[in-house]
């Protein structure tokens, strides 16, 4: 899947990954400033990728609160911020 090679990848580069709900305005704000960082940010849909989301907190371990960003690293996530 998608999310194999994304954690793949990460085990040699960061990898940003963001949780979004593009019905919230809270999470199209920190998009924004996310995406104002530069480089490549891999985007789910929780709205819509609920599967998927449910996945990604299963492999880092980190509770889903979105609008929720992470950075993985070395098959893990070495960090991650939301809107709490």
């Amino acid at each position: 899947t998608t999310l194999d090679a994304l954690f793949a990848r990460s085990e040699t580069e960061p990898v940003t990954l963001y949780l979004h709900d593009p019905y919230c305005p809270v999470s199209g704000r920190a998009f924004r400033r996310l995406d104002a960082g530069g480089g490549e940010i891999h985007v789910v849909d929780v709205s819509y990728q609920h599967a998927l989301n449910r996945e990604v907190e299963r492999r880092t371990g980190v509770r889903h609160e979105s609008p929720q960003a992470f950075v993985l690293y070395g098959g893990a996530a070495v960090w991650s911020a939301s809107h709490g």
